[in-house]
């Protein structure tokens, strides 16, 4: 979470207390939701693959002001997704050697 923190103190991403709040109405538990799930998908990643997600997903969406917290995360999603699907692209390329 503290790396969400700082996205949102140099405005990459608005607010991100929501996912924070033990509230449980609609919109907190979509986003909490999301969190997990992109977490879920992230399991394997190295630590490199992992530090690069936020830039790869602000590039995907880039926006001249602040982001909300579920862009970023779909965001977050794509870029997850990309990564693995590099890591096939990597494993099948060797297999054909």
């Amino acid at each position: 979470m503290s790396c969400m923190e700082e996205l949102r103190r140099v405005s990459v991403i608005d607010d991100v207390s929501s996912l924070l709040e033990s509230s449980s109405d609609e919109k907190n538990g979509e986003l909490k939701a999301l969190f997990r799930s992109l977490c879920s998908s992230s399991v394997g990643l190295s630590g490199r693959q992992l530090r690069k997600l936020p830039f790869i997903a602000h590039s995907i969406c880039f926006a001249d002001n602040a982001l909300t917290l579920r862009t970023f995360l779909l965001a977050l999603s794509e870029a997850v997704h990309r990564q693995w699907q590099g890591i096939e692209k990597i494993i099948a390329s060797k297999g054909s050697l």
